[in-house]
């Protein structure tokens, strides 16, 4: 996963947490100030029921996947200082927001995105990795390396951005209102071309309602959802100021 710009290995997919959990030499490494760390409301129990103390909370953006299948989420990570051979665990919350769902068996976590379904794989040297250091105990997990690959400086993918500079033309002469917009960069030439056949085609513009007849009603009535068996209930009457009032009947 991608947590704050930072490519993040070794993560626990954890359907029996209730918490997603940064560990805290992963979080330093990631030199995110512990200022930004908010109080947590209580402290961590494991399954043996040993108290695992919380150093705070925190909120990043997380991108899971490979383009141009990735899903995007907020996740609130619960920063814990404890040896372990992951770098984070993704419990039950994280898993919900990035509508995943992981199987053992296939060692794959599928998820929804825009594009279709997306999924991760696990890497099984790694992961046979981190078992057999956490079974050799608490000198092992101490020594063992932390995979963090620094993605801050890498160019980000900017959503929703034109890639040019664009240039609004009007595609009547008589109403500025109507606009449309082409690359600035274009040719003299192929410019001209281009304004007058958008302009000759006008036509295919909607602006207003009134401009896209011969819609089925079906597709462009909104319908509330109201159950007919209800029984309808008269509103109380409102008071307004006079000046409301006339606002209102017009």
């Amino acid at each position: 996963m991608v947590v704050a710009n930072w490519e993040l290995k070794k993560i626990l997919v954890d359907n029996g947490s209730s918490a997603d959990i940064l560990y805290y030499h992963s979080f330093k490494q990631m030199m995110i100030g512990d200022d930004r760390l908010r109080p947590a409301n209580s402290d961590l129990f494991g399954f043996s029921g040993d108290v695992v103390k919380v150093e705070g909370q925190i909120k990043l953006p997380v991108l899971v996947g490979e383009p141009p299948r990735q899903a995007f989420a907020m996740i609130n990570f619960l920063v814990v200082r404890a040896t372990s051979a992951y770098n984070a665990s993704l419990g039950r919350p994280g898993q919900n927001l990035v509508c995943a769902v992981a199987s053992a068996y296939h060692q794959k976590m599928k998820f929804l995105t825009p594009n279709g379904v997306g999924e991760v794989k696990e890497d099984q040297p790694q992961s046979r990795e981190c078992y057999a250091t956490a079974l050799k105990g608490r000198n092992a997990l101490e020594t063992l390396p932390i995979e963090l690959l620094d993605l801050r400086d890498e160019p980000q993918i900017v959503v929703n951005e034109p890639v040019e500079d664009l240039l609004s033309i009007p595609l009547y002469q008589s109403n500025s209102k109507k606009m449309v917009q082409i690359g600035f960069s274009l040719g003299e030439d192929t410019r001209q071309e281009l304004i007058q056949f958008l302009r000759d085609n006008a036509d295919v513009f909607a602006w207003a309602l009134g401009d896209m007849p011969g819609i089925d009603p079906e597709v462009s009535t909104h319908k509330l959802s109201v159950d007919p068996t209800c029984k309808r209930v008269k509103q109380r009457r409102r008071h307004f100021a006079p000046e409301r009032r006339q606002t209102i009947k017009e």
